[in-house]
């Protein structure tokens, strides 16, 4: 806060160099709060996996002026990817720095199609962002299965298990003839 002798709008006010006070003379003072910047955080939580839930990620301690507003569109979230910032609401910066905004992301979906190369069973998987799939095995007639692969040649076999969908994938089932 400062003290000021005229009480014209603050930011033309003329700052009161001595506070003098004279019972002879009737002068008055005016006191203006002027913003201090004070520190916020901004608690990043993703969304799980397999569960509409979040698990917190991260806190990021910032600096905003006092009663500002801060809105999704001037907070400049980090990207994360396979993740989609959620929008916030507009919170005010408090005064006493306990401001937490809590910024949730969604994670992306993306698309498992399957080849079945002439079989039958599933066809697309739709899959959040770092799953681990494993679609019911096809049938061909006449043939056994052997396994999706990540490749049209058939050599790079996926592996459900480790592998996780981390964009849009195209596997091919590779079937070996049961006729000998």
């Amino acid at each position: 806060s400062r003290w000021f002798s005229d009480s014209v709008d603050q930011d033309t006010l003329t700052p009161a160099s001595t506070l003098v006070f004279d019972t002879n003379q009737s002068t008055t003072y005016y006191v203006v709060y002027l913003p201090q910047s004070v520190n916020y955080h901004v608690n990043t939580y993703l969304q799980n996996i397999y569960d509409n839930g979040y698990t917190f990620e991260s806190s990021d301690l910032r600096t905003a002026t006092a009663g500002s507003k801060r809105t999704f569109a001037t907070e400049n979230l980090p990207d994360i990817t396979g993740f989609t910032a959620l929008s916030f609401e507009d919170t005010a910066v408090e005064g006493d720095g306990s401001t937490i905004i809590r910024a949730d992301y969604d994670r992306m979906y993306y698309l498992l199609n399957l080849q079945l190369d002439g079989g039958t069973g599933p066809e697309t998987v739709y899959a959040r962002y770092g799953t681990t799939l494993h679609p019911a095995e096809p049938t061909k007639a006449g043939y056994v299965f052997d396994g999706w692969y990540s490749d049209s040649a058939l050599t790079q076999k996926w592996n459900f298990s480790t592998s996780k969908v981390m964009d849009d994938v195209v596997l091919t089932a590779k079937w070996s003839s049961t006729a000998w």
